[in-house]
């Protein structure tokens, strides 16, 4: 899996069970020192006891790529709910319910349900 050619961050070890993630660092107030941990030998996560591993600077990027696409989604989820329930909020009933108010009460529920759906609401 690794090759010699990975770049670890320093100190950053990971959990592949539960995801949990630590920088192990060092500070000395006597001397000043600051700096990554050595993270040679075992390392146990502490939420399930399974080992951490190294990670390499492009995972960590990649991680951080995926989970803002995530976010990006739900942004875009929570837009369209807001725009939807103002477009129903303002709408003139007139002639009582027409299929245009029932289109937007349909796309209302479908942004809510897409939200849902995602453990968002």
């Amino acid at each position: 899996m690794s090759t010699e050619t990975d770049i670890y961050i320093p100190g950053y070890l990971k959990c592949d069970k539960c995801a949990f993630g630590g920088m192990f660092s060092v500070l000395h107030a006597a001397d000043g020192e600051v700096g990554s941990q050595d993270v040679t030998g075992r390392h146990v996560c502490p939420n399930d006891g399974s080992d951490l591993r190294r990670v390499t600077w492009r995972e960590r990027a990649n991680d951080w790529a995926k989970a803002y696409e995530n976010k990006t989604e739900e942004a875009t989820l929570w837009k369209d709910y807001a725009i939807a329930l103002h477009e129903e909020a303002n709408f003139k009933l007139g002639d009582g319910f027409s299929a245009e108010f029932q289109a937007l009460t349909h796309r209302t529920n479908a942004a809510r349900c897409a939200l849902q759906k995602r453990k968002l609401i």
